[in-house]
């Protein structure tokens, strides 16, 4: 590109003609317009807030992949960083593929989900599988309440339909919650349930023994006189009371979407204090 500089001399120069002239402009708006770089806006910062209804609670112990729990509805949001707001919604029931599989009667009395809503209602399990691994790969951190069990189930489903969702155009399924990928791409994880811990500082007797684990502490107990001491630890709260603590709207719980919502509140709101 020829400098202002020397543009000036020239055009200064009496040896310049008017139509040299108008040929310098000319090559300099060429030049110009052949090393234009657009602006390139910086994708959003978005947060992954999400939650599951699920068949029943990971079994103890090992066992076939088919005897684990199925997700039965899985909800997320992304939220924007920046606005601070959410900007997405993803909302759905689950179809299960096979109707024999059982509803745990404990987790049916909870999230109230019945065959009859999953087969009229529900979306194939791969369905949703995609459209979750496409907003996660979108995604700067992941958010849920107790989200160490929202992530297994993802996972145990990831390794159900593998190759389904591979077939919908999932180039790599098993990227997702990969600690490697999370790494390289600054993925991170936010548990409001850890967070708050030390929010409610809920203190029940704890039933362990020998060495105090995490968020264990003695406490001394005057009984007839005698002074001895019990061991407690802080609970972990469920959702319903964190939201209670912060003062925040309840809602429906037990909904995942409402859950992802309850969820939002509480992210907020413990983001604003940290800050």
């Amino acid at each position: 590109m020829i400098s202002t500089v020397k543009l000036h001399v020239k055009f200064q120069s009496p040896y310049y003609t008017r139509s040299q002239r108008k040929m310098i402009e000319y090559e300099m708006l060429s030049d110009t317009i052949k090393n234009y770089k657009p602006i390139r806006e910086e994708p959003p910062r978005l947060t992954m807030i999400f939650d599951t209804e699920t068949s029943g609670l990971l079994p103890k112990g090992e066992c076939s992949i088919d005897q684990k729990p199925y997700i039965l509805q899985l909800s997320y949001v992304l939220y924007d960083e920046d606005k601070e707001m959410v900007v997405e919604e993803y909302n759905h029931y689950i179809r299960l593929h096979d109707m024999t599989i059982e509803i745990d009667k404990g987790a049916s009395e909870i999230h109230k989900i019945s065959k009859e809503i999953l087969n009229t209602r529900g979306i194939p399990i791969e369905e949703a599988l995609t459209q979750f691994y496409k907003d996660y790969r979108r995604s700067t951190r992941i958010v849920g309440h107790n989200i160490s069990f929202d992530m297994q189930m993802i996972l145990i489903e990831v390794e159900r339909n593998y190759h389904k969702m591979t077939a919908n155009g999932c180039v790599s399924p098993e990227c997702i919650f990969n600690k490697m990928y999370e790494k390289v791409h600054g993925v991170d994880h936010f548990d409001t349930m850890e967070h708050g811990i030390h929010i409610c500082n809920i203190a029940v007797e704890s039933n362990r023994y020998g060495k105090l684990g995490k968020d264990e502490y003695m406490v001394p107990v005057n009984v007839n006189g005698m002074v001895f001491e019990k061991r407690m630890y802080k609970k972990r709260p469920s959702l319903l009371e964190l939201l209670l603590q912060l003062n925040l709207e309840v809602g429906k719980l037990h909904d995942s979407i409402e859950d992802v919502y309850g969820c939002v509140r509480i992210y907020q709101k413990i983001k604003h204090v940290v800050r």
